[in-house]
């Protein structure tokens, strides 16, 4: 039976997962790094991996200090959302509608109930102007409220703490499939700039772009528009904490059940996830 939504079990490389599993557990050294206790912000020739692989997929420049290992996607989105918001000081979530539904009570169950507000999805991705309207007035109920410091979270445990989200799947939208173009990218960057924005960007579905050769297998590298991540680090301006997170993941590429992936975001912001 198939289920929408859900990939299906012929796809799935049990016997590349086997192989790896097996180079690994059958090398004692290899063993003990793999299964002991290691850093927080995950396991360093993965963290090297992933950088590496980010960098010629995307064709620009990625290191290991942008990365952080996570449980995957969503429980990154919910561990994002502990770590860089406080439920009374961050004013808004923005989610571009029509959205991810399963990302709705993740923001709940952190706090946001309520505060959750639909962008209308444009023919280039996101409705900027509706977005930037819907900003100012949220900032001016805040500054006539006086909710100008964190209330929640503060100290030396939450250094950075947000005033507003944007949640967005930039490419291969889910549900529409649409694919923001790279002006909205850089608009929508510089507007999270301008009102202390984190902008969390589901980029899952980046690696599942093909050839219209029906006989071509590989991915075709550099076929969507740079990621928000590296839109923010390529702008004269870019601050320690950055105002983009790249929530990526395996599930799409190895399979759901790994329940492993990764946030690339700035160095400072890598650390700071870790510690969750």
């Amino acid at each position: 039976m198939s289920v929408l939504g859900w990939p299906s079990p012929r796809l799935f490389a049990g016997a590349s997962l086997l192989q790896g599993a097996t180079e690994v557990l059958t090398s004692e050294a290899e063993t003990a790094k793999a299964l002991i206790y290691g850093p927080h912000i995950g396991h360093p020739p993965l963290r090297e991996s992933i950088a590496q692989w980010l960098s010629k997929t995307y064709n620009v420049a990625t290191n290991m200090d942008r990365i952080c290992i996570t449980n995957g996607a969503s429980a990154n989105l919910s561990n994002i959302l502990q770590k860089f918001t406080d439920p009374i000081y961050t004013r808004q979530v923005f989610m571009v509608e029509p959205t991810y539904f399963l990302a709705c009570p993740i923001f709940e169950d952190n706090g946001f109930r309520g505060k959750l507000k639909g962008v209308p999805e444009s023919a280039d991705g996101i409705d900027i102007a509706f977005l930037r309207d819907a900003l100012q007035a949220t900032e001016a109920v805040a500054v006539a409220e006086q909710n100008m410091t964190p209330k929640l979270k503060s100290g030396k445990t939450y250094v950075k703490v947000y005033k507003y989200v944007i949640y967005v799947v930039p490419t291969f939208a889910n549900p529409s499939g649409k694919t923001m173009n790279l002006e909205s990218r850089k608009k929508l960057v510089a507007l999270a700039r301008e009102f202390d924005a984190l902008i969390v960007s589901d980029d899952v579905y980046d690696f599942l772009s093909w050839s219209v050769d029906p006989t071509a297998t590989d991915h075709v590298s550099g076929s969507v528009p740079l990621r928000l991540v590296d839109v923010d680090s390529a702008m004269e301006g870019y601050s320690e904490f950055g105002n983009t997170a790249s929530n990526g993941s395996f599930s799409k590429l190895i399979g759901p059940g790994v329940r492993v992936g990764w946030t690339d975001g700035s160095p400072a912001f890598a650390v700071e996830l870790s510690e969750v």
